[in-house]
């Protein structure tokens, strides 16, 4: 069992490897466009929603008089609400296509990325919903805990509070912990296994149950790649926050701006860079997960 575990997660990380060794320049490639497309529509969808607010307004002018008058506006406000709902579904979407991205360039295949986008939109956008909808669900016990032990005004009902805040987040975050193990091969599953929204989540939790142990433990070395990785974005993002601060107290404001931008650029690269790392790895354990697990025979109707 032991040297079966190994033997997978070895496996994985060496799949990934080949895949960077064969494939990465495509990959890298790949995960460019998906990221610029994801950050242009955020943008474009931001601009539309500033533009919005001053042709409602009629002027540049903002005050607190105008602004409060724009908040209460409600056909604006429905109008924002949708339009970045509509961004932020779009961006999830083309996000979803470096599954597909990091499935082709496995193969040795391209991938269409407007074509994959159109495709993912509304089986992603359903999945994203749910899971919304799971995660609030969870999210009530720290809630319902707070609202009992706030019913009682006598002195020391904040320490109860408190406590019970405390004990029903703990629940609550045992309950999101699960869920994660549970769905995340999920988004392979709808995005590469073209599965349905709940047949991806019932394949993730069967892959998850059949691979407890080795699951756990890929999970564990993962995360600690990850945190590694995260840790070196972290230091670069300082080092350009406090550099353009400098700047800004100096009086350079063409230097903050400039440095603004330079810090832009980095992140974007260092975004890609993190899932050109990441997926491979992801994507490599949870075809090995697979091949590992036998399907689980359909049953056979009796003829009557």
């Amino acid at each position: 069992m032991a040297a079966e575990t190994i033997d997978i997660i070895k496996g994985a990380f060496s799949d990934a490897f080949a895949l960077w060794e064969r494939n990465g320049k495509g990959f890298f490639v790949d995960l460019v466009k998906i990221t610029f497309l994801q950050w242009f529509v955020i943008i474009l969808f931001a601009a539309i929603v500033i533009s919005l607010a001053f042709f409602t307004m009629g002027d540049l002018s903002a005050s607190l008089e105008t602004v409060a008058a724009l908040l209460l506006n409600l056909p604006f406000l429905l109008m924002t609400v949708l339009l970045l709902l509509i961004a932020y579904f779009a961006s999830a979407a083309f996000g979803s296509v470096a599954f597909n991205a990091v499935g082709n360039r496995a193969i040795g295949e391209d991938t269409a990325v407007i074509n994959q986008f159109k495709a993912n939109f509304v089986p992603y956008s359903l999945y994203i919903v749910l899971i919304l909808v799971l995660k609030l669900i969870l999210f009530t016990p720290l809630i319902g805990g707070y609202l009992i032990s706030s019913q009682d005004g006598e002195a020391g009902s904040f320490f109860r509070v408190m406590g019970s805040v405390c004990m029903f987040g703990f629940i609550s975050a045992v309950l999101y912990l699960l869920l994660f193990f549970f769905i995340q091969f999920a988004t392979f599953e709808l995005i590469i296994g073209m599965a349905g929204v709940f047949d991806s989540l019932r394949r993730s939790y069967r892959l998850f149950k059949m691979n407890i142990v080795v699951v756990f433990l890929f999970d564990v070395l993962y995360a600690i790649i990850v945190l590694a990785i995260n840790s070196i974005i972290w230091g670069v993002q300082w080092i350009f926050e406090r550099g353009m601060r400098f700047m800004l107290l100096g009086g350079n404001v063409a230097g903050a701006i400039l440095g603004g931008l330079l810090y832009a650029i980095v992140t974007f690269v260092l975004i890609v860079l993190m899932e050109f790392v990441a997926l491979p790895i992801r994507y490599s354990f949870w075809r090995k997960l697979g091949a590992s697990s036998p399907a689980k025979p359909e049953k056979k109707k009796q003829k009557t």
